[in-house]
């Protein structure tokens, strides 16, 4: 592990980051250039991912159905708008003042199609999306699960990687008649993936 790396990851935990992953830009070989690292900065040589976890108690509210709105702002738009967009920007300035030039990108959902035209002949249209969960996999953080969400082992499916249009976690409905459960494939980190999906056209008795 190079020093810097180390003071890396030292920096990281002193300020509650909980997951740092770091992959070589060979490991995004064949992501399209939409999505694709270097489209955003040629000379890209590493993809630094950080996530923060939700916490275990952020879900209780939901689970007893008596308080909504803490997992809202600590497990949605509070701990993804404000503090990991802290923890990001806190992270590249480190790196800077190493005399690196990192890019702080937030993550967003690479279905969202282009809002611009390509500046010129081979080049992506901009926004350039990069896949948090395809490159926190890639990073060496977890695996992309059944539930379509990024597991870790340290938090399961508890983690924000920046990510303010994806939907939470949450477990399957006990009344889902038979049949609610869909398969759907894609592909991450070169692997294709299978996961469930639920139907939402049944109504609870």
């Amino acid at each position: 592990m190079s020093n810097l790396t180390q003071e890396l990851k030292a920096f990281a935990a002193e300020r509650r980051i909980d997951l740092l992953g770091i992959a070589p830009i060979e490991r995004f070989e064949g992501v399209p250039a939409q999505h694709h690292p270097s489209s955003i900065f040629p000379e890209t040589r590493f993809v630094i991912v950080i996530g923060k976890r939700i916490t275990r108690g952020t879900f209780r509210g939901l689970e007893e159905g008596t308080q909504l709105d803490a997992f809202d702002q600590y497990g949605r738009s509070w701990l993804i708008d404000r503090m990991l967009a802290m923890a990001t920007i806190s992270v590249a300035t480190f790196l800077e003042d190493k005399g690196y030039e990192p890019v702080p990108l937030q993550d967003l959902p690479p279905q969202v199609p282009p809002s611009g035209v390509p500046v010129r002949p081979g080049a992506p249209a901009p926004n350039v999306i990069v896949d948090a969960r395809d490159a926190a996999v890639r990073a060496g953080l977890g695996e992309i699960g059944l539930c379509g969400e990024l597991l870790t082992p340290q938090f399961g499916p508890r983690q924000r990687l920046q990510n303010p249009r994806r939907s939470p976690p949450s477990p399957c409905s006990p009344r889902s008649p038979p049949g609610a459960a869909t398969s759907r494939r894609t592909t991450y980190a070169g692997r294709r993936k299978s996961w469930a999906g639920l139907t939402t056209t049944w109504r609870p008795s």
